[in-house]
Parts: structure tokens; sequence; C-alpha cells
């Protein structure tokens, strides 16, 4: 597929320096597998890590500016629903990124690159992508821009799992539980993968899904039912 750059350009509010960039955001690493290469020889895994790094942080930045009176719990259910995977899929879904992913003929045709798990990722890559051409104050644009700016008002009931977690080790240990991918199996237009849940060193909690967002939530909602059921080990 040809990248429509005038309407990408258009939506993001962003033009890059190096388009390079921008092509690798878009590739994902079944592309690479079954051709060999996509003309620049990288998938978009490694910008996911970034994105998803440099996503967290404007966002705490934000949050922190903005909220001076919030406490540190508060603080992470307000980032943790702006950035969890469901509001970046409805925004990646409103920008159409979809239609841009460069894949294998498989995952084309079993519509995996409409996924949400695929989007999300995406996405974050795009971010990670942005940050490298045109550094943090551009990637804060982008991210604002696509996404709007952070929810001012904590919904109790949308406290995920994760978010909940940190919260009762951080009370009870002085610690942060800690996520581990422990397998990654299936096509690259389905994979799965288990993740683990570390609290002072130890898996307390393992997880499979689609993707490694989706299995650390899930480890981390059997290590929260495990805690409270159990209490800490001493």
């Amino acid at each position: 597929m040809q990248f429509d750059h005038q309407t990408l350009v258009y939506n993001l509010g962003y033009s890059f320096k190096d388009p390079s960039l921008l092509i690798t955001a878009f590739t994902h690493r079944s592309k690479l597998e079954s051709s060999g290469q996509n003309g620049h020889g990288a998938n978009n895994e490694r910008l996911e890590f970034l994105g998803d790094a440099v996503l967290s942080l404007v966002t705490a930045n934000h949050l922190y500016r903005q909220h001076y009176h919030m406490n540190e719990g508060d603080l992470s259910r307000l980032r943790a629903q702006f950035v969890c995977e469901g509001n970046l899929t409805d925004a990646a879904r409103s920008l159409g990124l979809g239609n841009y992913i460069l894949s294998d003929k498989a995952m084309r045709s079993s519509g995996s690159t409409y996924s949400k798990a695929i989007l999300a990722d995406t996405l974050e890559a795009l971010f990670g992508a942005v940050f490298l051409d045109g550094g943090l104050e551009a990637a804060e644009q982008v991210i604002f821009k696509i996404l709007g700016h952070p929810f001012s008002q904590v919904n109790k009931a949308d406290k995920d799992a994760k978010t909940k977690l940190q919260e009762m080790v951080q009370a009870s240990l002085k610690d942060a539980p800690k996520y581990v991918v422990l397998e990654s199996s299936g096509p690259p237009h389905a994979p799965t993968f288990v993740v683990g849940v570390k609290i002072k060193g130890e898996i307390v909690a393992t997880a499979a899904g689609e993707s490694k967002k989706i299995a650390a939530q899930a480890a981390a909602a059997l290590a929260v039912a495990k805690i409270e059921k159990e209490g800490f080990a001493s």
C-alpha cells in the first residue's frame, strides 16, 4: 500500500523530516518475516516500546502540572484511563490507521490489522516515531491532537488491575510490581503472549493474551485476587 502522506500529515498535524520513521511505525513484524525486507529492514516493535514510554511521560507531566491538588493514586488512575488500550484503539480507528499497516497477506486476510491490540500498538509506534523525528514537544502536540487531553476526573469504576496492584504493593511493601514476557507464540497475525507479574522478585501470577498489554492486565487481575485472598507473603 502507498501511504497517503498528505492525509496523514493533516491528521497528525506533523510532517516527518525522516519519512522512513513513519514507514517503520506502520510496519508489522509479519511483513519482514514473509518477505525478508520492506525497504528499510525494521518493524515497529521497538518504536512501540519507545512510544509507550513517551505517551506515559507526556501524560504524567500534563497531569502533574494541571492537577497540583491530586495525590499519586488519583494521578495514576487518570493516566491509566487516558493511555488504556480502548482509548488508543478508538483514536487509531478514527484515523484509519488499519488501512496503512504493512503486514503479510495472512494478517491482512484475517482482518487482524484492525484488531484492538494491533491498532493500539501501531499508534504507540507512531508516537515513538514522532519523538525520534521531532523531539518531546512535537510528540506531545501529536499525542494531544490525536487523543485529546487527559480526563480531569477519576472514574472510580474504571480503575484497572495494574493500577490497583500498583497501589496495593506500594502501600504495603513500598515497592512496585514488574511485568515480564515469559513466552510468545502463534503466527504474526494472531500472536499469544504469556506475561508474569513479579513482586519482590517473585512471580505471583501469569496470564496469556493477544497483546502484552492484555496479558499484563490479566496477570495483574490474578495477582490482585490472590493478594486480597491470601495477603502478601512474609
